[in-house]
């Protein structure tokens, strides 16, 4: 699924949240969340933890 890195950068600003207290908060690994927001895709597991860590719905970080 593509997502979309900008807005999940201003939401993760807006929290003040690191990439890393996201991960663990997704639990995943920071290194896979890393390649995940450098590839612009994930899978819709993974697009589904890092909506909750964020607390936002999976559409508000998905590129349709």
């Amino acid at each position: 699924m593509k997502i979309q890195k900008a807005k999940i950068e201003m939401i993760q600003a807006k929290k003040g949240m690191s990439c890393k207290q996201i991960a663990n908060k997704a639990n995943i690994d920071p290194r896979t969340l890393s390649v995940i927001l450098r590839r612009g895709s994930c899978r819709p597991e993974s697009l589904g933890r890092i909506a909750k860590a964020l607390d936002v719905e999976p559409e508000d970080i998905m590129e349709v």
